[in-house]
């Protein structure tokens, strides 16, 4: 995490909602793509219960004002010639969540967590999701389970592998 994300992520606030922040990585030289997520963890009073929830901060939205209600997430990108990748949000979907998490109607919330997730997958399941598309979706976060045949004869489904990176930061320091 650049030190420029770490002070816009403590205090959003600070910095007009066009300000960018970025989160970098390095990949793995076998790895035909990726997909590179932000979340945002809070603890909510609801009801008498704390409940934990993950927001997926979205790298675009359907208007100018910075509302999330056309949130539009990262989809699965080629690894270029270079093996490293930047992804750059706006303060704006930050300021959005936050302001999303306290008009809920939660007795209470705290931010915990800020996730950042990584993840990559190798030649097979990259035509996979190519050839499939569960990708296209700019609303979806989720990367599907294949069934897709890459055998001869089809009924073994794809063969191929992926990993999960994440890096933790924790606002409060603990």
């Amino acid at each position: 995490m650049t030190s420029r994300a770490y002070f816009r992520l403590l205090q959003p606030y600070q910095y007009h909602s066009d300000s960018l922040f970025e989160f970098g990585m390095k990949l793995s030289t076998v790895a035909k793509g990726y997909i590179a997520r932000l979340f945002l963890v809070f603890d909510v009073l609801n009801g008498t219960h704390w409940e934990r929830i993950r927001v997926q901060l979205p790298v675009s939205v359907g208007d100018s004002t910075y509302s999330i209600l056309f949130p539009q997430y990262p989809g699965l990108s080629e690894c270029t010639t270079s093996d490293a990748f930047l992804v750059i949000w706006k303060i704006g979907y930050l300021k959005s969540i936050f302001k999303d998490i306290a008009q809920r109607g939660y007795a209470a919330n705290s931010f915990r967590q800020v996730v950042f997730e990584v993840v990559q997958v190798e030649s097979n399941l990259y035509s996979y999701c190519l050839a499939s598309r569960v990708d296209r979706d700019p609303r979806s976060i989720r990367l599907e389970q294949p069934l897709y045949p890459r055998i001869t004869g089809g009924s073994y489904g794809v063969v191929g592998g992926y990993t999960l990176d994440s890096l933790v930061f924790y606002p409060d320091g603990k």
